[in-house]
C-alpha cells in the first residue's frame, strides 16, 4: 500500500535538520578496515583505514591522525597506513585515535615468492579499472571501433583470444610491448575514442608491461576465482562540503586468500552532486545529500551508502508514528539524512494521488464526496438517495405495470385488424368493398396506435430501470460513504487502496506498461492472432496477480509454439539474438548493452 506520508519528495530536503559539527560530538568508537589482514606472495600489501563514529551520528576518516603500531616487525613492514610482507608469520597491528584503541590480527604467508603476472587476476581487472569492458566501450555487444571485449569480464578466455590471436601483430607487440596499439591507445600515443585511460608511469601500465614482455600468456590451469568483494566502511555520514573518506576494497578468492584491490576497483557514485569520488577511491562531500557509492571489481559490484550533512545543523527526531513496516525503514532514513518527514497529507490530495498512482485515473464527483464528507452530511445524503431509489423502484414498477397494460392491448388491436382483413377479403360487389376498407384502415389505425403505446410504455419502463439501477449505485455509494465516514483515518486510507487494488482500471494501467516494456503492438510485423493471445496471456497474469518473478521466468524460459504458449512471443517480436539479449538486459535488469 502507499500512504502520504511515504510519499517522500525533494521538498523534504528542506525540512528542518541538523547536528552538531563531529568535532563538538562525544567520539563513540573507532572502526578499522579491514578488521584483518592476510597478506600471501611478496607483491601484496594491504591498506587500512580508519573511521571515527560520533554520538550525533557522523563519521569522519581520521586514517591520518590515528596512530599505527605494529608488535613484530619481523613479519610484516608497515608504512603509514599500508602492510607489506617481509617474512612468514604471525603480528599484531594496534590503532590508536582519540583513547579508542582496535587491534587488527595480521598472518603472513609465502612472503618469499614472487606470484607471476596472471591474465585473470592482474591484466583483465585492469580493463575494468579503465572502463574498457563495460556497455559504453569495448564491452558492447557490437564491441566499439572494431575491437570487442567481454561484458564486465564475464569471458577471460575470449578476451584473451581477441587481445592476443584474433588480428595477430596488431593489437599487441611482443618484440616492443611498448609500440602495442594496446598501450599507446591507454596512454594517448595514438587517436583512442575512449582517451586517455593512465600514464606510463602508472601501476597499471607496468603490469600490462610486465605480461607482454613474458609473452602475454593465459594463465596456466585454473585460477582461484573471486568469491566476493566488500568494500568499506560500509556506510559513512559526512559532515559538510569538503570532507573526505577512502575507500578500502578487499577480495576474497576460493583458495582462502584476500587481496587489497582498491588500487584496480572501478568507482562509481549515484549523485555526484553530494558525494563526488575519485578512482583512487576518495570520496569529497559537496552538497547536501545522500548518495551510494559502488566499486566493481572483476562481476562483483558492490556498494557503499554515504550522506552528507551540512556542518553545524541541528536534529530534533519528531517522534512520528508509523502505522506499517514501511514506515519504519522510511523514518530511520530520514533520520540519517536529518529530514522530519512531512505532515499527513488531506484526504483530497490523498484520493487524487491513490486513484493516479494505483489506477491511472481521477476520481468522479461521486466517488470524491463518498470519501469526504464526514458522517452527518453521509449520513443526509444516504437518506436522501434511499428515497430517491425508493421513488426510482415505485416508478419502475409503475412503468412496469403501464408497459404490460399496454402490451396486453396489442392482442386484441391484432385480431380486429385480422377480421377487418378477412372481411374485405370475402366483399363481392363495389359498395361492400368500400365498406370493408374502410374497417381495415379504421383496424390497422388503431393497431399502430396500439403498437405506438406499447413501444412508448416499454421505453419509459426501460428508462425507469435505468433509473432504478442508476439509483442503486448511487444508494451504494451513498452508504460506502457513511463506512467511510465513521473509520479512522489510516484505515479509510487502507480500505481506499485495497478497493482501487481490485478495480479493472488497476489491470488495465499494468498491462499497459508491461504491453510497451514487452513490444505489443499492433505495427509488429506478427499476424493478430498470436499477438491477441500474448496479450490476453499478459493481461491474466497481471489479473490473477501472479508474481513479477514468476512471470518473467515464464517469458524468459518460454518455449514451444506461439499458439500453445503464448509467451514465446516473446521472442517471435524480435528474433535477432543480440538485439534480444540488450532488450532483456534493458528491460529486466535496467542496463544498456546497446551502446556503440
Amino acid at each position: 500500500m502507499r500512504f502520504p506520508h511515504l510519499l517522500i519528495t525533494s521538498a523534504l530536503l528542506l525540512g528542518l535538520a541538523t547536528t552538531a559539527s563531529a568535532a563538538d560530538a562525544p567520539l563513540t568508537s573507532v572502526s578499522v578496515y579491514p578488521t584483518s589482514v592476510k597478506l600471501t606472495t611478496k607483491r601484496d600489501r594491504q591498506s587500512l583505514i580508519v573511521q571515527a563514529h560520533f554520538a550525533n551520528g557522523l563519521t569522519r576518516d581520521v586514517t591520518g591522525e590515528a596512530k599505527f603500531l605494529l608488535a613484530d616487525a619481523k613479519a610484516a613492514k608497515l608504512a603509514g597506513h599500508v602492510l607489506t610482507p617481509k617474512a612468514d608469520g604471525k603480528s599484531e597491528l594496534t590503532v590508536t585515535f582519540g583513547g579508542k584503541t582496535v587491534k587488527v590480527p595480521v598472518e603472513v604467508e609465502k612472503a618469499g615468492d614472487d606470484r607471476p603476472v596472471s591474465f585473470r587476476l592482474d591484466v583483465m581487472p585492469i580493463f575494468m579499472k579503465a572502463n574498457c569492458n563495460t556497455g559504453s566501450c569495448h564491452g558492447s555487444a557490437r564491441g566499439k571501433d572494431g575491437f570487442r571485449l567481454s561484458l564486465f569480464g564475464f569471458d577471460p578466455a575470449g578476451d584473451h583470444y581477441r587481445l592476443t590471436r584474433e588480428l595477430p601483430g596488431r593489437r599487441i607487440n611482443l618484440a616492443v610491448p611498448s609500440s602495442s596499439l594496446m598501450m599507446e591507445k591507454a596512454v594517448g600515443v595514438v587517436p583512442h575514442t575512449g582517451g586517455k585511460q593512465f600514464d606510463k608511469d602508472s601501476e597499471m601500465y607496468g603490469t600490462l608491461d610486465r605480461w607482454l614482455k613474458v609473452g602475454a600468456p593465459n594463465d596456466p590451469g585454473a585460477v582461484p576465482a573471486v568469491t566476493k568483494v566488500e568494500l568499506f566502511p560500509n556506510e559513512a555520514v559526512l559532515d559538510g562540503e569538503g570532507s573526505t573518506q577512502q575507500l578500502n576494497v578487499l577480495a576474497h578468492y576460493a583458495d582462502g586468500t584476500t587481496r587489497d584491490v582498491t588500487s584496480l576497483a572501478f568507482f562509481m557514485t549515484s549523485n555526484a552532486t553530494s558525494a563526488e569520488i575519485e578512482q583512487t577511491g576518495t570520496v569529497t562531500a559537496h552538497a547536501r545529500g545522500e548518495a551510494f557509492v559502488m566499486a566493481r571489481y572483476e562481476t562483483h559490484t558492490v556498494g557503499s551508502q554515504f550522506i552528507v550533512l551540512p556542518k553545524g545543523l541541528t536534529f530534533e527526531d519528531p517522534k512520528t508514528p508509523e502505522v506499517n513496516f514501511v514506515d519504519t525503514f522510511i523514518h530511520q532514513k530520514l533520520r540519517k539524512l536529518r529530514i522530519v518527514p512531512s505532515e499527513i497529507c488531506a484526504d483530497e490530495i490523498f484520493l487524487r494521488r491513490a486513484y493516479l498512482d494505483v489506477t491511472g485515473v481521477l476520481p468522479t464527483p461521486d466517488e470524491y464526496w463518498r470519501f469526504i464528507r464526514k458522517t452527518p452530511a453521509a449520513e443526509t445524503f444516504l437518506a436522501a438517495k434511499t428515497k430517491a431509489r425508493a421513488d426510482a423502484l415505485k416508478a419502475e414498477a409503475e412503468k412496469k405495470v403501464a408497459a404490460e397494460t399496454a402490451a396486453k392491448a396489442l392482442a386484441p388491436a391484432e385480431t380486429a385488424l385480422a377480421a377487418a382483413q378477412k372481411l374485405a377479403a370475402s366483399a363481392k360487389d363495389e359498395a361492400g368493398k368500400k365498406a370493408t376498407a374502410a374497417a381495415v384502415k379504421k383496424a390497422t389505425d388503431a393497431k399502430a396506435a396500439v403498437d405506438k403505446a406499447a413501444a412508448d410504455a416499454t421505453k419509459a419502463a426501460e428508462g425507469a430501470l435505468s433509473a432504478r439501477q442508476a439509483a442503486d449505485a448511487e444508494l451504494a455509494l451513498a452508504k460506502s460513504g457513511v463506512e467511510y465516514s465513521k473509520l479512522s483515518g489510516q484505515v479509510k486510507r487502507e480500505r481506499l487502496v485495497d478497493e482501487l487494488l481490485n478495480r479493472k482500471e488497476f489491470v488495465e494501467m499494468w498491462v499497459m506498461k508491461w504491453a510497451e516494456l514487452l513490444t505489443i503492438r499492433t505495427t509488429q510485423q506478427v499476424s493478430y492472432k498470436p499477438m491477441l493471445r500474448y496479450y490476453n496471456w499478459l493481461n491474466e497474469r497481471i489479473a490473477n496477480n501472479v508474481p513479477i518473478d514468476v512471470m518473467c521466468q515464464e517469458l524468459l524460459g518460454a518455449n514451444g509454439g506461439t499458439f500453445a504458449n503464448a509467451a514465446t512471443n516473446y521472442y517471435q517480436n524480435e528474433t535477432n539474438t543480440l538485439k534480444v539479449s540488450e532488450n532483456v538486459a534493458q528491460v529486466f535488469m535496467g542496463i544498456r548493452l546497446q551502446c556503440t
